[in-house]
């Protein structure tokens, strides 16, 4: 199985008072390459292009210096469009027999980033959409170590929350989490 996202991301602010701002937001994402339920699977979850999201938010961001961000959207929009027919539409919330989903509902998204010293980067990232009957919560803590000039550590930890994709009869959705742990080696040529 693989893991890969193709994302764009923009946000506009225009200043409110303060550390606040008057602020839309436009994230999308889609997936390049097939993915598989499992490592011997031929049955795919996603497929290039498929599914295609994107979410619009309205509403305001808090700001302090580079470090945090709050934008809180208390209107939201979220689509998600299959281009594969062949892939299980309640994978992602979508009725079978339908190819999208188009609903209105609240966002909120935070991000952090610090740096304590030179050699350690803490980035997080949590994103928290409702459409006032299910939730969606994804939240991503990375942790870059500069060991010396040709080695660097990456911590991952990724727990994530989504109840909105149609389950079987008897299923519940539940937490799931990833973790990586990468180690990488780099020299510069003159």
């Amino acid at each position: 199985t693989n893991d890969d996202v193709f994302k764009l991301n923009s946000k506009l602010g225009i200043k409110a008072g303060g550390n606040w701002f008057y602020s839309g937001s436009v994230d999308f994402s889609t997936q390049l390459f097939d993915s598989y339920k499992g490592i011997n699977s031929t049955s795919k979850k996603t497929s290039f292009l498929t599914p295609i999201r994107l979410n619009i938010g309205i509403g305001l961001d808090y700001k302090y210096k580079k470090i945090l961000s709050i934008m809180v959207s208390p209107i939201s929009f979220k689509y998600i469009y299959l281009n594969n027919k062949l892939l299980d539409p309640k994978l992602f919330g979508i009725k079978t027999g339908e190819d999208h989903l188009s609903e209105i509902g609240s966002s909120f998204k935070a991000l952090f980033s610090y740096s304590p010293v030179r050699e350690i980067q803490l980035d997080s990232k949590l994103t928290f959409y409702t459409n006032y009957q299910k939730v969606e919560v994804d939240w991503e803590m990375v942790c870059n170590f500069t060991i010396n000039r040709f080695l660097s550590t990456r911590i991952l930890f990724n727990p994530r929350y989504d109840n909105t994709v149609i389950e079987k009869a008897g299923d519940k959705a539940a937490i799931q989490y990833k973790q990586l742990l990468s180690v990488g080696f780099s020299h510069k040529f003159k």
